[in-house]
């Protein structure tokens, strides 16, 4: 088989679809259902893309599901080189915003401007939240590690320690303004409280 030569264009998407790879080795800070692995990059954004797709007709007239779906697909891209910094990582969180500007640069760089500029649209919707589709995704994105300690038994909370009122005071906010994502929330969050899965402290 003769090697064939790729567009410049479609070659540059090649090899940034070749970085995505990365996300699957980014780990995040909490542990899957076995309390064991932790959690990829990679897997929590394919999380949040179930939640729309199968929530898709609750979220309230008007709401665009592919472009959800973008949002979701693109918001961590930056953790590439950011790599991902923990809810209660005061420290960490000093820097975040920074190292994800710089992130940003570095992808851009890597693209064709058609798709470099739309990224950069979607990063800065997503950062913004005024539209419907951003706040829900990040609404999902916020409460998907929620649901995810919530179903290996709350053990990530007892280990640090995680109240009901500090969780509270974290996650609430980012559920309000979307009527089934708040209702999700209190749901799983009175679950967990009624069956002690969050800390006492």
């Amino acid at each position: 088989m003769t090697k064939k030569t790729l567009s410049p264009r479609i070659q540059q998407l090649l090899d940034f679809l070749a970085l995505c790879e990365q996300m699957k080795l980014i780990l995040r800070s909490l542990t899957d259902l076995d309390g064991v692995r932790r959690e990829s990059d990679a897997e929590h954004i394919w999380e949040i893309c179930m939640f729309i797709l199968f929530f898709s007709k609750d979220f309230g007239k008007g709401v665009d599901v592919l472009h959800m779906m973008k949002l979701a697909l693109v918001h961590d891209l930056v953790e590439i080189y950011a790599g991902d910094v923990d809810v209660f990582d005061k420290k960490g969180r000093e820097t975040k915003e920074a190292n994800e500007r710089e992130a940003r640069k570095k992808i851009h760089s890597q693209l064709p401007k058609d798709i470099a500029d739309e990224l950069e649209s979607l990063f800065e919707e997503y950062e913004a939240k005024k539209t419907q589709e951003a706040i829900i995704v990040n609404a999902i994105d916020k409460f998907q590690p929620v649901f995810q300690i919530y179903n290996e038994g709350g053990h990530e909370w007892k280990k640090r320690n995680v109240t009901f009122d500090k969780l509270d005071v974290i996650k609430r906010h980012h559920m309000q303004p979307n009527e089934l994502m708040l209702a999700l929330y209190e749901y799983i969050l009175a679950d967990a409280k009624e069956r002690s899965l969050l800390s006492d402290e």
